[in-house]
């Protein structure tokens, strides 16, 4: 059996009432997240897709610097300046 909305938000207000202001702040960050993505659920999605792929394409730039630094290891040592 489901809540009423009215028992959610008693909830959720004796859930916060003695939190610090940081954890205070992640639920307003959390808060405006809902929002945001009942507000334009379309929107959300493609800039939670945006957001991944910023990550995505990130985490390939790293891999592929480590790779190369890899490549290059040891190379004035296999080969020195003359």
């Amino acid at each position: 059996m489901a809540l009423s909305t009215q028992a959610y938000q008693q909830l959720i207000l004796v859930g916060i009432r003695e939190l610090p202001a940081e954890q205070l702040a992640e639920v307003a960050n959390f808060v405006l997240f809902l929002r945001q993505q009942a507000a334009d659920p379309d929107a959300f999605v493609t800039e939670q897709y945006a957001l991944l792929l910023q990550q995505d394409l990130h985490a390939l730039d790293a891999s592929e610097a480590a790779h190369l630094e890899a490549e290059i290891a040891g190379y004035e040592i296999a080969f020195p300046h003359e």
